[in-house]
């Protein structure tokens, strides 16, 4: 009976040692995973504020073609304007009587 009784309490030994051993090992995976974690959301955290940067980037260069597009169609209409103000000016100082071609857009 003490001989069964020292056997099964070696064998709880060996099996509590296991489980303390495993224990580490995960606290060590747990602390592993935490610190990669950690890492990753220092680089997601980088990514994306450089993706912010970007699309606000995008968005005031999309600003500043459009205002670049309306100025330019406005200075189209305004240089068409002046041309057949020109056109219309030589055509009345023109005095034999000829019509000079106008412009067409």
């Amino acid at each position: 009976m003490y001989k069964q009784t020292s056997i099964d309490n070696e064998n709880v030994k060996k099996i509590n040692e296991e489980q303390q051993n495993r224990i580490l090992q995960l606290v060590n995976i747990d602390q592993s995973l935490k610190d990669q974690l950690k890492e990753l959301d220092g680089k997601f955290q980088t990514l994306n504020k450089s993706y912010e940067q970007i699309v606000k980037q995008y968005d005031d260069s999309l600003s500043e073609i459009q205002t670049l597009k309306k100025k330019h169609q406005a200075n189209t209409k305004d240089l068409i304007k002046q041309l057949q103000q020109l056109q219309k000016t030589k055509t009345t100082t023109n005095g034999d009587g000829q019509l000079s071609a106008l412009l067409t857009w």
